[in-house]
C-alpha cells in the first residue's frame, strides 16, 4: 500500500491507476475522494452505519459531489444507511444538498446488514473506491482503479439495497 502523504493525487486517473492507497487521516481521505468525484462520470454509492457527515459533509467534497450533478444531468447518488435521523435533526448543509440533488439521489434504510461487511464505504462510478473498515479510525484504503474490490462490495450493497426501505428523513422538500 503507498500512503497518500507525499503523493500527487493529480496524477491518478479514475480507472487506470490500481496503486493501492493507505489512507490514514479524514485529511487524506477528503483529497482522495474529492479528487476521484471530480473525475467520476456517472455514479456515486455510499453505504456505512450512518450518512458519513465526517467523510462525506466535508466542503471539497461536497462541492466535488455538486459538480458532478451539473456536469453530468444523469449521474446518480444512492446512500444506504441505518440512521440518519441524527444528522437531519442537525440541518448539515450535506443533507441540504442531497434533498436539492433528488431524484438523482436515493437514500435508504439498511434493514439488514452482511456478516461480511461492518465499514463505510464509497463507490465511484464502477472502479474507484474508498473504504474504512473501522469510520471511527478514519484509516483504510482506497483505488482509482480497483475493479475487483469494487464488484466485491458493489454486490454486498446491491443484496443490501435490494431489501432496504427509503428513508423518510432525507427526502425532497417542498414549499
Amino acid at each position: 500500500m503507498q500512503p497518500v502523504s507525499g503523493i500527487d493525487l493529480d496524477a491518478f486517473v479514475l480507472g487506470q491507476q490500481s496503486d493501492l492507497l493507505a489512507i490514514n487521516s479524514l485529511e487524506e481521505a477528503h483529497s482522495v475522494l474529492g479528487a476521484m468525484i471530480d473525475q467520476a462520470g456517472h455514479r456515486l454509492i455510499y453505504f456505512g452505519q450512518s450518512l458519513g457527515v465526517e467523510l462525506l459533509g466535508d466542503t471539497r467534497v461536497m462541492d466535488s459531489i455538486n459538480r458532478l450533478f451539473r456536469r453530468n444531468r444523469s449521474a446518480t447518488m444512492k446512500t444506504l444507511v441505518h440512521q440518519s435521523q441524527e444528522l437531519v435533526t442537525s440541518g448539515h448543509r450535506l443533507i441540504e444538498l442531497l434533498r436539492n440533488l433528488m431524484p438523482a439521489v436515493e437514500c435508504r434504510l439498511r434493514r439488514v446488514q452482511s456478516a461480511g461487511f461492518e465499514g463505510e464505504c464509497i463507490l465511484v462510478d464502477r472502479t474507484g473506491y474508498l473504504f474504512f473498515p473501522n469510520p471511527d479510525r478514519h484509516t483504510g484504503s482506497a483505488s482509482f482503479n480497483g475493479v475487483a474490490n469494487v464488484d466485491k462490495l458493489h454486490d454486498v450493497f446491491v443484496q443490501e439495497w435490494e431489501v432496504a426501505e427509503p428513508d423518510s428523513e432525507i427526502r425532497p422538500l417542498y414549499i
